[in-house]
């Protein structure tokens, strides 16, 4: 806990520590009016009380128009509480404004009107992009070839292929290098997912034979997420062996 001894806090002067109240920290203070009153050290530093009650609560505040918190400055008391501590309007340096309660400012709860947290968002999703482009080449993702995730909105539980509820067929399809091959409508699921195999067997197996070549530290990352979601102690790491 901060010894307050000596801080002053509106019209009060901390003399010394009294005896807590509810398991709260109270402060023996001089006012400036000559009386003496014990403070807890939330209504210290919140700024609800600055004198004995000589003054009226709130109106001799502690001012701290103009100071800086972190990223934000404050700049005018509102009539607005949280609880006992004033509530203030600050400008952050990004440009926007936000209230803050001056008991969070003066114990630097809060220092930024939310601008970081999206600052921080903006910047994992930046670096989530940068790394899922390392392995896409011409328009061809290496990694979602391995992993043959799904889409959400797959009905046959295998990539690539889905019922057509106009013409009632099932229908295979396969993007290669940034272009989608239609390969045909089949009456059963098991023959559009054999044809969609052929074409992956055909176009996706050399390209990775090729890519595992041309691109090794990306393809041993490729192999390890594969590991890693598979839980298995796979030891191929080429395609194609």
């Amino acid at each position: 806990m901060k010894n307050l001894i000596g801080l002053r806090f509106g019209k009060l002067t901390v003399l010394e520590r009294a005896e807590s109240r509810k398991s709260r920290a109270y402060w023996k203070c001089l006012c400036d009016c000559g009386n003496t009153c014990e403070v807890s050290t939330a209504h210290l530093t919140g700024g609800s009380t600055i004198s004995c009650g000589c003054a009226k609560k709130g109106v001799n505040a502690i001012d701290i128009s103009g100071q800086r918190f972190g990223k934000l400055v404050a700049i005018e008391p509102t009539s607005q509480r949280m609880g006992h501590s004033i509530i203030w309007r600050c400008q952050c340096d990004c440009g926007n404004q936000r209230m803050v309660a001056a008991i969070h400012l003066r114990k630097n709860v809060i220092q930024n009107c939310g601008c970081m947290a999206a600052e921080a968002h903006k910047a994992s999703v930046k670096s989530a992009l940068n790394e899922r482009q390392q392995y896409i080449v011409s328009g061809t993702d290496a990694l979602r070839i391995v992993s043959n995730a799904l889409y959400s909105n797959n009905t046959s539980g295998y990539t690539g292929v889905s019922f057509d509820i106009s013409v009632g067929l099932w229908k295979a399809a396969i993007t290669f290098r940034g272009k989608k091959y239609y390969l045909g409508g089949y009456h059963s699921k098991e023959d559009a997912i054999n044809a969609r195999k052929r074409a992956e067997k055909q176009l996706h197996g050399n390209f990775l034979k090729w890519y595992a070549k041309a691109y090794p530290s990306q393809w041993k990352k490729i192999i390890e997420r594969r590991h890693s979601r598979q839980g298995t102690d796979e030891t191929k790491n080429s395609p194609g062996t």
